[in-house]
Order: C-alpha cells, then structure tokens, then sequence
C-alpha cells in the first residue's frame, strides 16, 4: 500500500464518524432507513428477549468501568478500548433509534439517557480525544425522542446542553456542525410543540445556516449527497410550514421551492426524495389554494366602513 494511501484511510475512530454512521438521527420528512431500522430492531427482540436487557447491561458496565478509571485517575485510551466502546454507544443509539420507531418508548429513553451519560463519563476520563461528537450525537436523539412524546421541557433541556457544548469548541468541524443543526431543527420543533411558530423561526434559520454551511463537506458519496439534500429539503420544508402557519403563504411557496429544487438536484437512487418530492408538492398546493382567502380577508379588511 502506496503512503498516500495509507494518509487516506480513516482510522477506527474515524470509521465510526463516516456520515452514512450518524446519518440516521438526522431530521428527515420521512426515512426508509429508519422505517427498516425499526423492523431489525423489533426482529432482534422477538429473537431475543432479552436483547434490550443486554444492551442495557453493555451500558451500565462502560459506566462502571468509567468510574473505576476516575477513581484509579487513568484515561480511556483507544489502546484500551475507546473505539469499542464508541462502537457499543453508537449501536446503542441505532438499537434506540429502532425502538422509537416501535413506539416503545420506555427502552428508546433508557438507552438514549445512558449513552448521554457513558459519553459525557468518557469525555470525563479521556484525555487525549475530543468527544464533542458524541456527547451531541447522544443529546440530538434523546431530545427528538422526548419530543415524540410531547416531553418538551426534558428536549429542551438536553438540547440546550447539546448547544452549550458546541459552542464551547473553539474547533467547527462539519460533523459538529452539521449535529448543532440538527439541535437547532429540534429546538424548533419544541417551539412549534408550544404553538410558537415566530421563536421556531429563528432556531429553523440557524438550522439552516448550520447545516448549509458544513453538511455537504461531510461526504463525497453520491448516495450521502441524497441523504444530504433530503435533509435540507426537511429544514427548507420545516421553515415554509413555519410561513404558512403564520399566513405568509408567499414565504412558504418560496420555500418549498428550495425543497423540490435540492431535492431534484440530488436525486439517486434512494426511495425517500419521491416520498418527500410528493409530501412538499401536497403542502404547495395547500398554500395556492389558501393564498387567495388570506389576500381577499386582507383586501375587505382594508376598506373603509361606509
């Protein structure tokens, strides 16, 4: 193997950062991968019963181990098996992610809650690794899982610790940027949660301007590049809806347009663009078709009384 090469191949640390890895809890108007994730998910524990119970165990021994290197004032080096731990957080967020899906909540909360806590234990014990990553990864899952069940002052408050952390990283990575996005998508989903679609405004904006930014540098796969675009056509989508809930029905349309335009410009061979190209195109012509009420209220509000 030629040292170019080699200078190219992603470490085991980096393996587990590869977009396609984390793509999974990224906002999407609807996703296969996650339709599917859910079906393996349930077919492991119907194999398996006591699957959960086991990934649970996983969880609880890294958090003894944890503590353990706290107490003896060693690190978690990657010799000593950060990367398999990593690799056991990640399953464990993937394995939430399909119990979510499930609607059984009470396993997707559990796991979610201790991966927050083994990556902020291990951010603790290491020394020589930035975890950022993971401690935000954690975070955007468990806050877009409690959203789902209305727990919006527990989102809240895992986001807003997602935030924090991001902020204090002088370093802006895409990766970190690109998750501090999707924080801010959820943050804007608990406003509009709260029948507050001005405060959801300015979090889908910073969204935006997060992710546009940074997710295209993330990966140069072609199917990645869908899964980017269906991602922004979300928050395109979410920022018109915000519009339209507001009766700017004009601001809407334009953004919906972005959506089907990044959508078209990216299309693959992946099965969500269509799905989402069809959900946008059925709120476009809910918009055309209320755009003239609005503008005939507005007209007979504006006359003069006789």
């Amino acid at each position: 193997m030629g040292a170019d090469e080699t200078e190219e191949s992603p470490t085991g640390l980096q393996q587990l950062m590869l977009f396609r890895h984390w793509s999974l809890f990224l906002p999407r108007l609807t996703s296969e991968p996650a339709k599917l994730n859910g079906a393996y998910t349930l077919m492991r524990q119907q194999r398996n019963p006591a699957f959960f119970d086991q990934l649970r165990e996983k969880l609880h021994q890294i958090l003894q181990d944890c503590d353990m290197l706290h107490v003896s004032g060693q690190a978690c080096s990657v010799e000593g098996g950060l990367e398999k731990v990593l690799n056991v957080v990640l399953q464990s967020l993937v394995f939430a992610m399909g119990f979510l899906q499930n609607r059984q909540f009470h396993k997707a909360f559990v796991l979610g809650e201790l991966c927050v806590q083994v990556s902020d234990q291990l951010a603790d014990a290491e020394s020589t690794v930035d975890l950022t990553f993971w401690r935000l990864l954690c975070r955007v899952y468990l806050g877009g899982a409690y959203l789902q069940l209305r727990r919006t002052a527990d989102a809240r408050r895992v986001l807003d610790e997602a935030q924090e952390l991001g902020a204090a990283v002088e370093e802006t990575r895409q990766t970190l940027q690109s998750i501090l996005g999707a924080c801010s998508y959820a943050l804007a989903q608990a406003d509009l949660d709260e029948s507050s679609p001005e405060k959801a405004l300015d979090h889908v904006d910073a969204a935006i301007k997060q992710m546009e930014g940074n997710i295209w540098d993330v990966s140069q796969n072609l199917e990645d590049k869908e899964v980017i675009s269906n991602v922004l056509a979300t928050l395109y989508h979410f920022r018109g809806h915000c519009d339209f809930l507001c009766d700017r029905f004009d601001v809407a349309l334009s953004w919906y347009d972005s959506a089907l335009t990044v959508l078209g410009e990216h299309r693959d061979l992946g099965t969500d663009t269509d799905a989402m190209v069809a959900y946008v195109k059925h709120d476009i012509q809910r918009a055309i078709c209320l755009r003239p009420k609005a503008e005939t209220v507005l007209e007979t509000a504006a006359e003069p009384a006789s």
